[in-house]
C-alpha cells in the first residue's frame, strides 16, 4: 500500500544470505570471546608489568586523575591549570572513568583502565592523583607520584578509619603498598600533616604549600559562580545555603546522611533561602518533588568549588569540606544530631568538633532554623562571635 496523507517512512532490513548467514553470527561470538580474553584484568596486568620493564618513562608526560577518574576536579585540576598557565613543557593526559563533561576542549583524555590508560601509566614520568591509582599496578621505576589527597577534617583516616583499623592484615598490607608508591604528599595544613602522616604511615617528602584547590576559594571566580547559578537555576534575590553532609560508613547509598528536615526548612526559609544539596558520591538521596522549589540537588555537580563560591553559608556535619569552606570566611552551621554515635560507634573523629567548630553546632532542624534566622537578622554579629 502507498503512503497516506503527507507522511511516509522507509524501513530497511538487512538480511544475510548464503554463507554469511552461517558465518557472521559465529564470527561475532569469536570476536566477543577474543575481546573478553584479551581485556581480562590478569592479561592487562601481565602486559603492563612487561611494559614497565621494557619501556622507560617519558619525563615530560604527566597522567592526572581525580576522584578515581570521576572528572575534572579537585587538587589535580588546579595543579593542571597552573601548569597550563605557566606554559610548562609537559604533555598532560587526564584519566576519566565515565562522564567526559567539563574538561577543557583541548584536554587529552584516556578512559580509565583501557589499554591506552595502561600505556599512559607505564610511560608517564609523573602521576598526579587525589585518591589512589590502581593498586595492583606498580609504579614504574623513574616515575614520580604526587599525591594531593582530597580534603582534611575531623574524621579518622588511614589506619585509624573503620575499613583499616580492624584486625585484618591483608587490606592493611595493600594500603601500605599504595602509600609506599607516593613520592611527595601535598600538605593543606600543619594539623593535616600531624594526623595524616601518622595515620597512613607515610614516610616520604611533604609539600607544605596548602591545597591547590583552595586558591580559587581565596581569590574568587565570577565565572564559576555564574556557571553554578545557571546550571542549578538558583533564583535571584535569595541567599544560598550549601548543605554538604558526609556519608555514614554503616549506611552508604541509603540517604541516611541527609539528616536535616528539608520540609521543615522549606516551610520556614523558602521565602529568603534556597538550598544546594551536595551529597557524598557514595550516597543516594532523591529530593522529594514537592521540595524542588527549595532544594537543588548537586550530588553529581562536577566541581564542588563552584558550589562553595556560589553559596552564602555552609551546613555540614563531619565533612572535610568545612576546612576548605573556612578559607572563604563565610558562615558555617554544623548539624551534629548523631555526634555521640558518630564518634563512638561510627567513623570516629580526631577532634572535639563541638568545642572547636567555627559556627553554631545544633542538634536538630528547629535549632538550625533559629540560627539561620539569626544570621539573617544580624550577620555582622554572627561573624564577630564565630
Amino acid at each position: 500500500a502507498g503512503p497516506e496523507g503527507q507522511a511516509a517512512f522507509l524501513r530497511i532490513r538487512w538480511r544475510r544470505t548464503g554463507m554469511l548467514r552461517w558465518i557472521a553470527p559465529r564470527l561475532g561470538r569469536v570476536r566477543t570471546w577474543l575481546v573478553r580474553r584479551l581485556c581480562a584484568p590478569r592479561v592487562k596486568l601481565r602486559v603492563y608489568r612487561t611494559l614497565i620493564r621494557l619501556v622507560p618513562p617519558r619525563e615530560n608526560l604527566v597522567l592526572f586523575e581525580a576522584d578515581v577518574g570521576a572528572g575534572y576536579t579537585g587538587n589535580p585540576r588546579y595543579v593542571y591549570e597552573e601548569l597550563r598557565r605557566r606554559r610548562a613543557p609537559f604533555e598532560m593526559v587526564w584519566s576519566v572513568a565515565g562522564n567526559r563533561r567539563d574538561f577543557p576542549a583541548d584536554a587529552r583524555l584516556v578512559r580509565r583502565m583501557s589499554w591506552r590508560y595502561l600505556w599512559t601509566m607505564a610511560r608517564a614520568g609523573h602521576w598526579v592523583d587525589s585518591h589512589g591509582l590502581p593498586l595492583a599496578y606498580p609504579k614504574p621505576a623513574g616515575t614520580r607520584y604526587l599525591q594531593t589527597w582530597h580534603g582534611q577534617g575531623v574524621k579518622t583516616v588511614g589506619f585509624d578509619a573503620p575499613d583499616l583499623r580492624a584486625d585484618f592484615e591483608a587490606p592493611r598490607r595493600t594500603w601500605r603498598r599504595a602509600v609506599a608508591r607516593w613520592d611527595a604528599l601535598v600538605m593543606p595544613s600543619a594539623e593535616f600533616e600531624r594526623i595524616f602522616v601518622t595515620s597512613n604511615e607515610y614516610r616520604g617528602p611533604v609539600l607544605r604549600h596548602g591545597s591547590p584547590r583552595c586558591d580559587v576559594l581565596v581569590n574568587g571566580d565570577p565565572e564559576a559562580v555564574r556557571r553554578a547559578r545557571e546550571r542549578l537555576e538558583l533564583p535571584e534575590g535569595r541567599r544560598v545555603l550549601l548543605y554538604a553532609p558526609t556519608y555514614r560508613d554503616r549506611a552508604k547509598f541509603s540517604g541516611a546522611s541527609v539528616r536535616a528536615d528539608l520540609a521543615m526548612m522549606a516551610e520556614a526559609l523558602a521565602g529568603g533561602w534556597v538550598v544546594i544539596l551536595r551529597t557524598h558520591p557514595v550516597e543516594r538521596y532523591p529530593v522529594p518533588e514537592q521540595l524542588r522549589h527549595f532544594v537543588r540537588f548537586a550530588g553529581d555537580y562536577p566541581e564542588v568549588n563552584d558550589l562553595m563560591l556560589a553559596s552564602d553559608a555552609l551546613l555540614t556535619d563531619y565533612s572535610s569540606l568545612m576546612c576548605d569552606y573556612a578559607v572563604t570566611g563565610r558562615p558555617m552551621f554544623f548539624l551534629l544530631d548523631d555526634w555521640e554515635e558518630y564518634r563512638r560507634a561510627e567513623r570516629g573523629v580526631n577532634h572535639d568538633l563541638p568545642a572547636i567548630a567555627p559556627g553554631p553546632c545544633v542538634a536538630g532542624t528547629e535549632e538550625l532554623i533559629r540560627e539561620i534566622r539569626a544570621l539573617d537578622a544580624a550577620p555582622p554579629a554572627f561573624a564577630a562571635e564565630h
